[in-house]
């Protein structure tokens, strides 16, 4: 066998090692043994968009009462001077 061979083997069979792999801090793989690219990871966003816009709408709902309930903290001074 080739080392091509092996190693689509190794990753399609399941074992000990290849358990340990998934576990690991490594690239995520899909079945077919490739790692995820960061198109996947957008098209994950893109079909589950409902939750972005969810929790835009909870975070920017949450910062503006925050924001109201606030006291206002500042100071103005005006020194005008009019000459005629």
């Amino acid at each position: 066998m080739s080392e091509n061979q092996l190693a689509r083997q190794k990753h399609s069979s399941p074992s000990v090692e290849s358990s340990d792999y998934a576990n690991s801090a490594g690239p995520e793989l899909r079945p077919d043994g490739t790692p995820e690219s960061a198109f996947g990871f957008l098209l994950f966003i893109w079909r589950r968009k409902w939750v972005v816009v969810l929790a835009l709408i909870i975070s920017s709902g949450l910062g503006y009462l925050y924001y109201s309930n606030q006291t206002p903290v500042y100071r103005s001074r005006l020194q005008a001077t009019i000459i005629r």
